[in-house]
């Protein structure tokens, strides 16, 4: 990981004691935060167990950061390179303890002389209290070079069938290769999709005598949105 640059702010909206809170906590260095808190159960900056375990065990000086009260709640600033994964996870601790149905966004920015080389070092963190999500922006880079330099193609398609006459839209996701033509891929899964089909017409593909298509259709995504979009979608 690169060196991130020293302006990376964020902040978690708060109010003022809750602020206080957890100015104290960030900064206590000498005890762990299980103790330190223990007189503190009413803003104890505690959650899951795995959370609490990670921040107990970590001195919060390591990440890099000076910490300060904002006009809406605690502000931290990024003062050179710093632990994304221990900011992420104290933020999302601070977040179920203090019940707070927020979204905090983290930036680590890496350096280089040019755009990879700074995606290289970048990475992209969102916190919630349910999920933490952090996003290697070179990877991000690294797939779509990938498959740009492979000839490598991916579609979003739908297919609309009819069941005795009522349509029901049929969504997949359609992955090609160098020297496939989508179009004629596309023709072939239509002409599949219910059954065995007979051809009507270039629009419409009769499976059985109640059971037919039409309109198929294809947009092209990106490798990455592929890559969301085949957790709900299938394949063909």
């Amino acid at each position: 990981m690169k060196n991130s640059q020293a302006n990376i702010t964020f902040q978690i909206p708060c109010s003022k004691e809750q602020a206080d809170t957890i100015i104290e906590a960030f900064n206590e260095s000498d005890t762990s935060l299980e103790n330190y808190l223990e007189d503190k159960p009413a803003n104890a900056i505690l959650g899951q167990p795995q959370v609490h375990h990670a921040i107990s065990s970590a001195e919060f000086s390591s990440w890099g950061f000076e910490v300060r009260t904002a006009e809406e709640g605690v502000s931290f600033h990024a003062k050179g390179d710093f632990d994304i994964t221990l900011a992420a996870t104290f933020t999302q601790a601070t977040l179920i303890a203090l019940d707070l149905d927020v979204l905090i966004q983290i930036a680590q920015i890496g350096t280089g002389g040019n755009a990879l080389e700074i995606a290289s070092g970048t990475k992209a963190c969102v916190v919630t209290k349910e999920l933490i999500t952090i996003r290697d922006i070179g990877s991000f880079f690294d797939e779509e070079v990938q498959a740009f330099n492979e000839g490598d193609k991916y579609f979003e398609c739908s297919i609309t069938e009819l069941n005795m006459g009522t349509p029901y839209e049929g969504q997949f996701l359609m992955p090609c290769s160098k020297g496939q033509d989508p179009q004629a891929r596309l023709a072939s899964i239509f002409l599949e999709f219910g059954g065995e089909g007979t051809l009507v017409s270039e629009n419409y593909v009769r499976y059985s005598d109640v059971h037919a298509a039409t309109d198929p259709s294809m947009r092209q995504i990106s490798v990455s949105d592929y890559y969301v979009a085949s957790s709900i979608l299938k394949s063909l």
